[in-house]
């Protein structure tokens, strides 16, 4: 499938996204632009249903030596129109002109959600994030990046999840 384009979702605004409900603990990778793992960090993840599961809300916060670092917040909702997911995220702390938006949609036992920005630079960016290896305890999470309209994608961000005991 090509970058931006995304099937059908199954329709269910409750279904695709249960599995990320709840309380998670992560390892975080951080990658430079020639896919070498730069930083290995950990952080928490929460994620709950609101609006009798129209919405999906969840913030993640990184760690630093043990002290909250960095935190993103996102929401979610199904589109019935569209068929597709929405999603706005931001990241705490961070120039911004506004919240970010994703869309996208289950691909097979995954989710996909696909955003076109500028960079800073005044370049196009496409932004890619996958949910993937989703099991009831545990789900891993990248984000890749292209500034070249998508000929090539360089990983930027990966988090392992596991579901916390606290």
């Amino acid at each position: 499938m090509a970058y931006g384009e995304t099937a059908a979702g199954a329709g269910s605004i409750r279904d695709d996204f249960d599995f990320m409900l709840g309380d998670w603990d992560v390892d975080v990778t951080h990658y430079s632009e020639d896919g070498a793992a730069s930083r290995q960090l950990e952080g928490r993840w929460s994620a709950k249903a609101s609006l009798g599961g129209r919405i999906i809300e969840d913030h993640f916060i990184q760690k630093v030596d043990g002290v909250d670092d960095a935190a993103a917040y996102s929401l979610r909702t199904y589109c019935e129109k569209t068929q597709r997911w929405e999603m706005l995220f931001l990241w705490a702390g961070q120039p911004a002109t506004g919240l970010i938006g994703f869309v996208g949609n289950r691909v097979d036992n995954e989710m996909h959600l696909d955003l076109q920005q500028m960079g800073p630079d005044g370049m196009v960016i496409l932004v890619r994030i996958r949910f993937f290896d989703i099991t009831v305890d545990s789900f891993s999470w990248e984000d890749s990046m292209s500034r070249d309209n998508g000929v090539t994608w360089f990983p930027s961000l990966s988090l392992k999840l596991r579901r916390s005991a606290n």
